[in-house]
């Protein structure tokens, strides 16, 4: 994956989901499941810790909407 992109929707995503990412990923959702209670998703809040915060912009926002198609109904409260 050419990491130089500037434009990573044309060519796709510039960072690697690895088996790592994923662990790590499900060990922070865990780890932030509280943050229901203030509104806050632990499934996006802790993906982007996990991978989303090395993403472009764009990246991120396509990524978002994976993680939103894939679990909607556990995304129903908002990241921020």
């Amino acid at each position: 994956v050419d990491m130089s992109s500037d434009s990573a929707p044309d060519n796709g995503v510039e960072v690697t989901f690895s088996t790592r990412t994923l662990l790590r990923w499900a060990d922070l959702a865990l780890r932030f499941v509280n943050l229901r209670k203030k509104k806050i998703s632990p499934i996006l809040f802790s993906f982007d810790r996990a991978l989303g915060f090395r993403a472009s912009p764009e990246s991120r926002d396509l990524l978002h909407n994976l993680v939103k198609k894939c679990f909607s109904g556990l995304t129903s409260v908002t990241l921020y």
